[in-house]
């Protein structure tokens, strides 16, 4: 994720009553947190959070993120990630601040992922 910019991502079709992924570049600062969004309002981070993350900031001033999770956390308001089932996923990002933001086109998308038993 570059400097001062962030990426979210979401379990389903919108940021409305969904589990997310939080990355916010913002150097030593920077932040990871998983939110729970409920709609065209500011998300609610989790009490728990149920990524492991660590972050390294690059030379060239993005920061490198890897965060993990299990498939079901049993976290409250936490998505479990179905094994050989299409889900629809959805993306939002900023390239002018590492802090949430409301977001409009075309600074989101939607791909359909799905993890397979298999590890394919």
């Amino acid at each position: 994720v570059m400097q001062n910019t962030y990426l979210a991502i979401g379990y389903g079709t919108s940021m409305t009553n969904t589990d997310m992924a939080f990355w916010g570049a913002n150097g030593a600062q920077s932040v990871m947190n998983e939110l729970y969004g409920t709609g065209h309002t500011k998300p609610s981070v989790d009490a728990t959070n149920a990524y492991n993350t660590t972050l390294e900031v690059l030379p060239n001033g993005a920061t490198h993120f890897v965060s993990t999770r299990t498939l079901d956390p049993g976290t409250p308001n936490t998505f479990v990630i179905p094994l050989d089932t299409p889900i629809n996923m959805i993306c939002a990002f900023l390239n002018t601040t590492s802090n949430l933001q409301y977001h409009t086109a075309p600074n989101h998308f939607q791909w359909t992922m799905q993890l397979n038993s298999n590890g394919t």
